[in-house]
């Protein structure tokens, strides 16, 4: 057990690395950090005692997280249910992109009747998510630049969601991926399962600097050419989408990102 805690602290100190120098980058101090990371406890634990059906207490929340009560009672009060709006809206594309009936005869996503209940663009949306109406769906794809509404039709202009000028948004996606990231390397390194998950690294450090543009459109072009290919493979196992499928509970969640850094010399 100690060797164990050994290793988890390690790689705490690991993880923590590019999150300070996030910090120092941005001109935040250790106290500024220590909220944060205060309130990121809290949110964690109160997750995990609703997850398996617990009371969720300030004295409960004070003991899993070794918070005083104090800051326990004053960061809750201020607590707000994260952002998921992006995963429906990447949802929705996903489907707009690989399902048959919302594609065009060159294989692309074609434009969509909208503004009724019997609609193509109402379709889709209930396809995808029950939980927001499709007037909610389009009004976030057209702020976001995605779509673009003419003549009666709304056609996608855009083909991967990109939160640009909304940096909470784009912060709440990386953080997301950086839980993904998290799990998947701390499943394959500490539960050795059977199939491993996905986790690729490739390093150049010694590229020509004329050539950076070039290579940030080739991984970008790469990059939403495999999502658009997983989107295709991955919905045909989707119980929404494909409700004749049969299985238990309420399905499993699938994860693939990826990213591309260029560096400048």
């Amino acid at each position: 057990m100690r060797d164990s805690n050994t290793i988890v602290v390690r790689a705490l100190g690991l993880l923590l690395r590019p999150l300070s120098r996030f910090c120092l980058r941005h001109a935040l101090r250790m106290q500024d950090a220590l909220e944060a990371l205060k309130r990121c406890f809290l949110e964690s634990a109160v997750e995990q005692l609703e997850a398996r059906g617990a009371k969720v207490t300030d004295s409960v929340l004070s003991v899993m997280t070794g918070l005083h009560r104090r800051d326990v009672v004053r960061l809750r009060s201020g607590n707000r249910s994260p952002d998921k709006a992006h995963d429906i809206v990447t949802k929705v594309l996903g489907q707009w992109q690989s399902d048959r009936r919302f594609l065009g005869s060159n294989g692309r996503s074609k434009s969509l009747s909208f503004g009724t209940e019997a609609s193509e663009f109402s379709k889709l949306v209930k396809l995808t998510t029950n939980d927001v109406t499709p007037a909610s769906v389009l009004l976030e794809l057209e702020r976001t630049g995605l779509v673009l509404k003419q003549d009666g039709e709304v056609s996608l202009v855009m083909r991967t969601y990109s939160p640009k000028r909304d940096p909470d948004r784009g912060f709440s996606i990386l953080s997301d991926d950086l839980g993904d990231l998290v799990e998947a390397v701390e499943e394959n390194i500490l539960q050795d399962p059977e199939v491993p998950n996905l986790h690729l690294r490739t390093v150049y450090d010694r590229i020509d600097p004329t050539a950076l543009k070039e290579i940030r459109s080739w991984m970008l072009k790469q990059g939403q050419e495999l999502h658009l290919r997983a989107r295709e493979y991955l919905s045909k196992f989707d119980l929404d989408i494909n409700p004749q499928r049969s299985a238990e509970g309420t399905g499993s969640r699938v994860v693939i990102t990826s990213f591309a850094h260029v560096e400048k010399s």
